[in-house]
């Protein structure tokens, strides 16, 4: 939910997307952290180094993806051709 709310709130159509994901990233980094712990710690002992390296950069991929995604959700409610929702990743 931060990602959307942050994206609605931050993003203006016109800026760089990769520059307002980091921003929305950097706002919902908080709540990252407590979702990422909770994953690590479901991992085997000899795994948890592991995925919490390969999670480092994942807040960052997925906040461009909700950018871009809004933005194709507003250009088309915008035209009048709404599409059907998009599975959201977890954050």
């Amino acid at each position: 939910m931060c990602l959307i709310q942050s994206t609605r709130d931050m993003d203006d159509g016109i800026s760089d997307a990769q520059t307002i994901a980091n921003a929305v990233a950097s706002a919902c980094d908080s709540r990252w952290q407590v979702v990422r712990r909770e994953l690590v710690a479901k991992q085997p002992r000899n795994m948890q180094a592991s995925v919490f390296e390969a999670t480092e950069k994942t807040p960052a991929r997925v906040a461009l993806n909700s950018v871009l995604r809004v933005r194709r959700q507003r250009a088309e409610a915008a035209q009048g051709t709404p599409t059907a929702p998009k599975a959201e990743p977890a954050n």
